[in-house]
């Protein structure tokens, strides 16, 4: 599926973790230039990108840098220790005006201040059409410490978005690692708000595949990554989502298993093509 399939009148969003939280020993390379790859093979019109690390903005070609001719990122301004917005979204600035964002600080667990939401409102410069996006990571850890501060982190969420929603009223796409699985509680908790996750619900779903993978190898003899692997046929495992609220229809779901995905993250970017 790529950008030919999309017609104009739907909208493609897609979830991407770029995984910039990566160790002092693990160079970036060209992980940002094989995800621009992606990003501009399948053309998504908004992206909620996770692990948006300093490391990963100090590049001299940074991502940002690599797509800036189509995209803008939305400029939140974070409040975390190190003023640095893990939970970037950038949309195509030749498809959309922005006209509001924000950006919120999850309490609790959080390593390196990388748990957030970014949220904004969109408008089609044509259709004049307005929608409202939210992109999150939540905590990581599988103890019980973790399965509790991710609760929590889908409690402080829906306080946002109830505030957020009861000011605009606007159909709403939230994208994110969720670092659990849909028959989790976090998860569930969202369903139980009537969000309804894309993955099982959209007419035609073109991926059996599940979005996380192991890490592919760098070889810093020729300064870049290969051998990146294929996920195992498990989509129930999955544990980056995009969830859908209010008059929404997703029409279809995949899970990008390109080679340029694989060698540049250990999470496959998922989209969904919908209408508003």
């Amino acid at each position: 599926m790529n950008k030919k399939l999309q017609k104009s009148s739907n909208i493609r969003i897609m979830s991407s973790n770029i995984w910039g939280n990566c160790s002092k020993e693990t160079p970036i390379a060209t992980r940002d230039d094989k995800i621009a790859l992606v990003y501009r093979k399948y053309l998504p019109d908004v992206i909620g990108m996770q692990e948006c690390s300093p490391k990963a903005r100090a590049q001299e070609l940074n991502l940002w840098r690599l797509i800036q001719d189509q995209y803008s990122e939305v400029p939140a301004v974070p409040s975390n220790e190190l003023k640095n917005n893990y939970t970037s979204v950038v949309y195509r600035t030749d498809k959309f005006n922005l006209i509001d964002f924000g950006w919120s600080y999850y309490s609790g667990l959080n390593d390196k201040g990388s748990k957030s939401l970014t949220w904004c409102v969109l408008e089609n410069k044509k259709t004049k059409k307005q929608f409202l996006f939210f992109n999150t990571h939540y905590y990581w850890t599988g103890d019980e410490p973790g399965k509790l501060a991710r609760i929590e982190n889908t409690k402080e969420f829906l306080t946002i978005f109830k505030e957020i929603y009861g000011k605009y009223k606007l159909p709403a796409f939230f994208t994110g690692d969720f670092n659990c699985r849909s028959d989790e509680p976090p998860i569930q908790a969202l369903i139980a708000e009537d969000f309804v996750e894309s993955r099982t619900n959209a007419k035609i779903r073109t991926s059996k595949y599940r979005s996380h993978h192991k890490y592919p190898t760098y070889y810093p003899e020729e300064g870049t990554y290969h051998d990146g692997v294929v996920p195992n046929l498990e989509p129930e495992r999955s544990i980056d989502h995009i969830f859908t609220y209010g008059h929404v229809e997703t029409l279809t779901y995949h899970t990008v298993i390109d080679p340029e995905s694989l060698e540049a993250s250990d999470h496959c970017p998922i989209y969904i093509d919908a209408k508003i």
